[in-house]
């Protein structure tokens, strides 16, 4: 294997978080991290033309050279790499192959064809098969803005794939901690209709789907619904979080006792995006449906435990006498 620029066999840490960072504008003073390539090229002049197209322009760069498949793969299983120049046909390989073996390890480093022999049309098959970009050698100016473009375009992939993984390991615990809370717990709209709700909160309703984009307050009892739509529109105008108790009324006439805790939920300008509900529902408070208008007056407080029998039993309906 011929080495165009000293560099050590292997590198042991990845370094990519950094790949921008060893790009420089034309004319920049080098970086103290220099970006580490693998050539993948049997023409030393070319290559020689490349490492100097790439000083020329302001980028530091160790360029390890492979003539064929079998350095190539040695190279690459050894060392760890920034990017990767690839001329298009060789004697005992191609820059096709060599992308494929680059995406089974690799998916996201970038990949750059430096060819002669590259017409339009496997100039598209390329790209279409993972390729970043390919370069002329009859255009090697070209290549320090491909580096660069690759580079950059790889820093941002990389940034938004954490992200994502943040997002994913944060939707993880939530969801664990909701499927493990007995508090029902809701997301709303503004207009009040359900964007989350927990497990708890579904067994509750009895509903064997979720909740989502339904309407919150149509389970709230008729005395109560307009006083509860009201706390959840100041909340929403005041930014300010309200407790409030009301009453539920469920498909099956049961009324369960809440005592809720409505807070805001901001995006990243600070407006308002969401409600946020925690809701708690009261023992020993549950009724039938033929008690539900009774014991309050309709002002949604709670009902004393005592008024409704033992341990939170519902009280049987009464029956009626014939007249």
């Amino acid at each position: 294997m011929e080495q165009i620029h000293p560099a050590p066999p292997v590198f042991e840490h990845d370094t990519s978080h950094l790949l921008f960072a060893a790009s420089l504008a034309p004319g920049g003073e080098a970086s103290t991290a220099p970006l580490r390539i693998l050539h993948l090229e049997d023409n030393p002049q070319d290559a020689e033309l490349v490492r100097t197209a790439l000083k020329d322009d302001g980028l530091n760069c160790e360029v390890m050279m492979a003539k064929g498949r079998g350095q190539f793969e040695k190279a690459f299983a050894q060392g760890h790499f920034d990017l990767v120049l690839s001329d298009y046909a060789l004697p005992d390989f191609d820059g096709l192959s060599a992308l494929r073996l680059v995406r089974e390890k690799r998916p996201y480093l970038p990949f750059i064809l430096v060819s002669g022999t590259l017409g339009e049309e496997r100039a598209v098959d390329s790209l279409k098969s993972g390729a970043t970009d390919y370069v002329l050698k009859t255009r090697l100016l070209r290549l320090p803005a491909a580096v660069r473009r690759a580079l950059s375009d790889a820093e941002m992939h990389q940034q938004y794939r954490l992200a994502e993984d943040k997002f994913q390991q944060s939707q993880n615990l939530f969801r664990q901690i909701t499927e493990h809370v007995e508090d029902l717990v809701a997301v709303l709209d503004l207009e009040g209709r359900r964007v989350f709700s927990s497990p708890s909160y579904d067994c509750l309703l009895a509903k064997t789907a979720h909740t989502s984009n339904t309407d919150s307050f149509q389970e709230i009892h008729p005395d109560d619904v307009e006083r509860i739509r009201g706390i959840v529109a100041k909340t929403v105008a005041s930014g300010v979080g309200r407790r409030a108790e009301y009453r539920f009324v469920l498909q099956d006439g049961t009324v369960h006792h809440i005592e809720s805790q409505v807070s805001v939920i901001r995006d990243s300008e600070g407006r308002v995006q969401n409600v946020l509900g925690r809701f708690k529902r009261h023992h020993g408070t549950q009724e039938s449906g033929g008690q539900s208008g009774r014991g309050a007056e309709g002002t949604g407080r709670a009902f004393p435990a005592g008024r409704h029998g033992r341990g939170g039993h519902q009280r049987p309906p009464q029956r009626r006498q014939r007249a």
